[in-house]
């Protein structure tokens, strides 16, 4: 019966695929038709971008189960990323729907999709380090570019 447990059942994997499409096209749209006008139209990429994010992240929790999932991400080890995803998410849509600002919004996705990686690779082995790690590489050849180093 414990075996049983790690096997999700078909209803979970039915909601699983469903939340996932969804979120995949959301993001699809976002990318594909309101990154290009993002200037003129922040909130629509911002709501576009943190609802296929939040679906994706929701296909997770209906895998899973809502409650063990929920129990996991609110974890100790888990609560940094579980915040500052919730903060970007936040922020994301303050930004585009109430200060119709770009470049905040811009940056508050980059931390969402920061926070999603950093959470998919905190999942496998050594995931977490190479993120670290290409991140450094990242910073120095972007501070470099920008004459940021010494």
């Amino acid at each position: 019966a414990a075996g049983r447990a790690l096997v999700p059942s078909p209803n979970a994997v039915a909601h699983f695929l469903a939340l996932l499409g969804a979120g995949a096209a959301f993001l699809l749209l976002a990318f594909t038709i309101f990154l290009p006008v993002i200037v003129v139209a922040p909130a629509k990429f911002a709501l576009c971008f943190s609802l296929g994010s939040a679906l994706v992240m929701a296909s997770v929790f209906a895998l899973r189960g809502w409650r063990a999932h929920a129990a996991h991400v609110l974890s100790a080890d888990r609560l940094p990323f579980t915040a500052t995803y919730a903060a970007s998410l936040g922020v994301t849509l303050y930004a585009a729907v109430i200060l119709h600002s770009y470049l905040l919004s811009l940056a508050a996705c980059g931390v969402q999709v920061a926070a999603l990686a950093y959470y998919g690779a905190s999942y496998l082995p050594g995931g977490t380090a190479s993120l670290r790690a290409a991140g450094g590489v990242a910073w120095t050849a972007a501070s470099g570019a920008l004459g940021l180093s010494r």
